[in-house]
């Protein structure tokens, strides 16, 4: 599959550090998201037969039932760390079919990821490295008035490599930029990304 995941979100995030001995150099970022924007393109094939994926953000906005985004990271102060984020998304749409009846459809994007991160940046310019794998499901359901339900699944899992820029614009906000590639149950993926 050959495809494009970009999203935006304003995020609450709580920082905090463990007092026992050894891990205080520990800082954990928790960051629900409540403002994003999101579009995938690209071609999926399932069951033998290929199709295009189209949906830009005002269609997955339009059709948006149901969204959970979630993001944990936890970083060292020796530069290295990790990142947790699941993402679940619902899509639900109605069409009247040649018959007169209406047509449902339920579609689910499932993405989790898992990264180990390491900056290799100064201060002025904290760049850090990821690596890590994607798992994405992409599912369909369709109802018809009289013809049974007809349902596909895809599932991969792709290796992941990227870079993210991450300065402080002052004392209450961050900026994070991020870009990375992917490879392996799919054919090749992109992702961007900015959070603030």
């Amino acid at each position: 599959m050959a495809a494009l995941i970009a999203f935006s979100a304003a995020s609450t995030s709580v920082y905090g550090q463990t007092e026992s001995s050894g891990s205080s150099d520990w800082t954990y970022e928790i960051a629900p998201y409540f403002l994003w924007a999101m579009g995938l393109d690209g071609e999926i094939t399932v069951k033998g037969s290929p199709a295009n994926v189209d949906l830009s953000f005002s269609d997955i906005l339009d059709q948006l039932d149901f969204i959970f985004d979630f993001h944990f990271e936890a970083q060292h102060a020796n530069g290295w760390g990790y990142v947790i984020q699941p993402t679940f998304i619902q899509l639900e749409s109605e069409a009247t079919g040649p018959t007169g009846g209406d047509i449902s459809s339920e579609n689910d994007i499932v993405v989790l990821e898992g990264l180990v991160v390491n900056r290799f940046g100064s201060e002025k310019r904290p760049f850090e490295l990821l690596w890590g794998a994607r798992y994405m499901s992409i599912s369909a359901e369709l109802d018809f008035p009289i013809l049974p339900t007809v349902d596909a699944e895809q599932s991969w899992v792709d290796g992941v490599v990227g870079v993210r820029f991450r300065p402080k614009l002052s004392k209450r906000w961050d900026l994070s930029l991020r870009g990375d590639i992917a490879s392996g149950g799919s054919d090749f993926t992109w992702n961007a990304a900015a959070l603030v």
